[in-house]
């Protein structure tokens, strides 16, 4: 119980949903083993010469679709009453600055399970603080819909009296002329930059390539936002974990109604500014699709189809209602004039 009366202070409210699917988990463990429970527990018998991994580093980038693996760590680590790298306030620790020590909240034992909130990667200050077999994983986003993302969940058009998709189109055709006015450093490469690179070096592609090699000896997977499901299986294998601890509901997302899709032209102005996450995100899809082919096409499809029933059990027993239209829901501000 090291640290749960700071996760209780902190994330109190996130973590409503996070409790109860963990209560139901327990419960359905202990109890619904029949031929009626749909879950097959598949994962339980292939994990029986597996040792389950504690010590993770979690590079959560922005708009990744990162709050969904977060909710995945934060209740593990709750339930195996594990240490977690925290922030003072907030959920940053120390971002945009590169990620170091004196960032986070030290405890007394000086050791550390989970790395999980917003960071500016750096491999040296972070695994001089995590324990020396920590896994490394990440998510990224496919550039253009990222760069919309983002556009909008910061209202970045508002800071230049511009709304709606039209809006995002004038700033994309005139970009290298209104960044500079307001540089908002998730707009350029913001994947690159969360993962540590330098502004300046994301100029030249070649020293791009180096990182990207460089990220991939460090980081043990990478995973895709639009591969979630496949992602999180292979994450599943690669912690020796259980298809119950991977169990997620999607989490700040925008409501369907206020998403577009863009224009080929402004997509392709999009891919040209941010070439080096184009690069990055090319790279690792590549290498996630190796992956799964590597673990077999059909037993993906099998585990990916187990897990979607486990979340489908689980959203049964724990959610009452989705609200798509109150104050704390996320859509974009296209019909303010």
């Amino acid at each position: 119980m090291k640290n749960s009366l700071w996760l209780a202070r902190i994330f109190a409210g996130v973590l409503v949903v996070v409790i109860c699917l963990e209560f139901v988990i327990l419960h359905q463990k202990i109890v619904h083993r029949g031929p009626n429970n749909p879950s097959t527990y598949l994962s339980s018998l292939q994990h029986q010469s597996c040792e389950q991994k504690t010590n993770i580093s979690f590079s959560k980038l922005h708009k990744c679709g990162s709050s969904t693996i977060l909710n995945i760590l934060l209740r593990y680590g709750m339930k195996h009453d594990l240490t977690f790298v925290l922030p003072p306030e907030n959920f940053y620790l120390g971002w945009p600055e590169h990620f170091n020590k004196d960032m986070a909240i030290q405890v007394p034992w000086n050791e550390y399970n989970i790395l999980t909130h917003h960071s500016r990667f750096s491999y040296a200050d972070i695994s001089a603080m995590m324990a020396l077999d920590t896994v490394y994983v990440t998510v990224l986003r496919e550039p253009v819909s990222l760069f919309e993302s983002i556009f909008f969940y910061f209202d970045i058009g508002g800071k230049f009296g511009l709304r709606g998709h039209e809006g995002l189109s004038l700033f994309v055709d005139n970009i290298h002329q209104m960044y500079p006015i307001k540089p908002d450093k998730k707009l350029l490469n913001p994947m690159l930059f969360d993962l540590g690179m330098e502004v300046e070096d994301m100029r030249d592609l070649e020293n791009v390539d180096k990182r990207i090699k460089y990220l991939d000896v460090i980081f043990d997977l990478v995973m895709i936002a639009e591969y979630m499901d496949e992602s999180l299986i292979l994450f599943k294998h690669l912690m020796c974990w259980e298809t119950d601890d991977i169990v997620a509901f999607t989490m700040n997302t925008r409501v369907s109604q206020s998403k577009n899709v863009l224009r080929e032209d402004v997509a392709e102005k999009i891919r040209n500014w941010n070439a080096g996450d184009v690069k990055l995100y090319s790279f690792f899809n590549r290498s996630l699709w190796q992956r799964i082919d590597e673990f077999g096409v059909n037993r993906m499809q099998a585990e990916v189809e187990e897990l979607k029933t486990r979340r489908e059990y689980y959203f049964n027993r724990c959610i009452e209602k989705i609200v798509t239209n109150g104050p704390g829901v996320w859509r974009d501000r296209k019909s303010v004039v």
